[in-house]
C-alpha cells in the first residue's frame, strides 16, 4: 500500500467524536483519571477498527489476558463477529521490540499502558509511527498529578489526537488534527455523543 495516506471513517458515535483517522503515521493518545474508563474507550476503538476489517493487536499490559475483566470488557466491547479481529496479549517480554513486532503484522497496536512496556523510553513512541506509518497506534499513557501523560509531552505533541477522559466517563480531544470544527463529547459508558 506504500505511504500514501487514507482517511478513514469509523462507524457509530465514536467514529463522529474522532472524526476522520488518517491511515498516515497516526497515534492516538488516551489519558485521564483512575476508573474513568480509559481502557472501555480503548476496547470501543478496537471494535470500531475491526469493523472496519483491520486485525488489531491489543497488549493488556495492566490486566493478564486471561482474566475475567479482559473476557468481559472483550464481550461487552467487542462485538462477537469481530472478536477474532483482535489479538489480546499481556506479554511484552522483549519490550519494544514485541511491539515492534506486532506493528509488522498488524493494523492496530492497541497499549494498556504505554509506561508498562519494559525498558521504553519517550523517543520510541514517535519512532514507532515514523518506522510503521501504516500501523494506527491506540496508547493508554497514566496521568501524572498534573494531568499530563506521564512519559511526557512529547508524547502529546507527536500524537494526531489526544483523548482526556474526564471522571464519570466523559472522553474530550484535548488534540484532534482531524477534527472539522465540532468539539463532541462522548461518554465512555452510554457510547454516544452527548452534548456540552
Amino acid at each position: 500500500m506504500g505511504h500514501n495516506s487514507q482517511l478513514i471513517y469509523l462507524d457509530g458515535d465514536i467514529g463522529k467524536f474522532l472524526h476522520a483517522v488518517e491511515r498516515k503515521e497516526y497515534a492516538l493518545v488516551l489519558r485521564g483519571v483512575k476508573g474513568a474508563g480509559k481502557t472501555r474507550f480503548l476496547y470501543q476503538l478496537m471494535n470500531a477498527f475491526a469493523k472496519k476489517q483491520f486485525k488489531v493487536a491489543y497488549f493488556s499490559l495492566e490486566i493478564d489476558r486471561n482474566s475475567k475483566l479482559v473476557k468481559s470488557m472483550t464481550d461487552a466491547y467487542i462485538q462477537k463477529g469481530y472478536q477474532p479481529k483482535v489479538y489480546i496479549t499481556s506479554d511484552a517480554p522483549n519490550g519494544i521490540q514485541d511491539i515492534r513486532k506486532a506493528a509488522k503484522q498488524f493494523d492496530v497496536v492497541a497499549i494498556d499502558s504505554f509506561s508498562k512496556i519494559k525498558g521504553v523510553k519517550q523517543e520510541d513512541f514517535d519512532k514507532l509511527r515514523k518506522d510503521f506509518p501504516n500501523t494506527f497506534f491506540l496508547i493508554i499513557f497514566q496521568s501524572t498529578t498534573s494531568g499530563t501523560a506521564r512519559g511526557g509531552m512529547m508524547s502529546e505533541y507527536d500524537a494526531q489526537a489526544v483523548i482526556q477522559i474526564e471522571k464519570g466517563g466523559i472522553a474530550v480531544a484535548e488534540k484532534n488534527r482531524y477534527s472539522e470544527g465540532e468539539d463532541y463529547k462522548y461518554s465512555v459508558f452510554d457510547e454516544e455523543i452527548i452534548d456540552g
